[in-house]
């Protein structure tokens, strides 16, 4: 190697070292005796240890702690924290609560007895802290989320579909969940879809435009779940489009424009880019767009994702290709 590209690289190590060492330094500060790491968070000025101690009561776990394996965890419904506690003693444990039974210690080891639990129970502490265990496992196979959307789907939606007693934490996990299982799976999308998530999903997000109380973090994990959904799936774009999806996604987009939210409006720009891929129309999908102002406005999003690159195809003139979708509508 040239001495010159040996110094850029060493150039660059260290100021990646000391970006990551800045980074960290800003998440988390050392204790007075070197021993005790605590975090303390940009946007607080309260600070909680690294290391979570569990007691004999449930307490929640709060963001970035590192927990010891073989604890009892559960998802608290009415704050949608995730919590954990100390397992019973064998004395005791004849008599724990359904909650006390989710003893997890390698989820990803596991995950076939989470879905076997997760078949088994309803609404109670015990599928919540199931929840809880699978939203911190890579589901990454075909299997695994087509099995899961075979035995869990109905229960989702209940729990999405609940707009008065399931915290919005415990939404945002379902959704984190949903989007993991469906995604690149036509199978696990299949299931989802008849199992009424689509409307689910489509029913919060036109609730999340018209309401302050929905956080951008949780309207982004609608929008990942739908996405995941309807992605590369002509059966379910259509759906989409049936249920009045392209017209929900334009509230969106102008809520939380004038929010100046830029990550949702890249995630809406992004979905609009998958539901119009012209492989849909080939297939006999169809726009219903209400009126010409709607089609303009959408054909314009639709050029500028081209402008800015988005997509695998160049030189595309990304307009006409919206209005030749819109030409497919009835």
């Amino acid at each position: 190697m040239r001495p010159n590209k040996a110094l850029f690289f060493l150039l660059c190590t260290v100021l990646i070292t000391m970006s990551a060492k800045a980074y960290s330094n800003k998440q988390r500060v050392l204790g007075t005796n070197n021993q005790h790491e605590v975090i303390c968070p940009e946007d607080s000025n309260t600070c909680y240890p690294l290391q979570f101690k569990a007691e004999k009561d449930f307490k929640p776990i709060l963001p970035h702690q590192i927990v010891p394996s073989g604890l009892h965890y559960r998802i608290n419904i009415e704050t949608g924290l995730k919590e954990a506690k100390l397992p019973e003693n064998s004395s005791t444990t004849s008599s724990s609560s359904s909650s006390d039974l989710a003893i997890i210690s390698s989820p990803r080891n596991q995950y076939s007895d989470l879905i076997s639990r997760l078949s088994q129970s309803k609404l109670t502490e015990e599928s919540l802290a199931v929840l809880a265990s699978l939203d911190d496992t890579d589901i990454d196979g075909l299997d695994e989320g087509r099995d899961l959307m075979t035995v869990g789907a109905e229960m989702f939606r209940t729990l999405l579909d609940d707009s008065g007693n399931v915290a919005d934490g415990v939404k945002a996990k379902v959704a984190s969940i949903i989007g993991q299982a469906v995604q690149n799976n036509p199978a696990a999308q299949t299931l989802a879809l008849k199992s009424g998530l689509l409307i689910s999903l489509i029913s919060l997000l036109s609730s999340s435009s018209s309401s302050t109380l929905h956080d951008v973090d949780l309207t982004s994990k609608y929008l990942y779940a739908l996405g995941s959904l309807i992605r590369s799936n002509a059966e379910n774009v259509a759906e989409f489009y049936a249920v009045n999806g392209l017209n929900v996604l334009s509230l969106v987009m102008k809520e939380y424009k004038n929010k100046g939210s830029k990550q949702i409006v890249d995630r809406v720009e992004q979905l609009v880019w998958d539901v119009m891929d012209d492989a849909f129309f080939q297939e006999g999908v169809k726009i219903p767009v209400a009126d010409k102002r709607q089609m303009k406005d959408w054909c314009d999003v639709v050029r500028t994702l081209g402008e800015r690159g988005i997509g695998d195809e160049e030189g595309i003139d990304w307009s006409l290709k919206c209005k030749e979708g819109i030409a497919a509508g009835p």
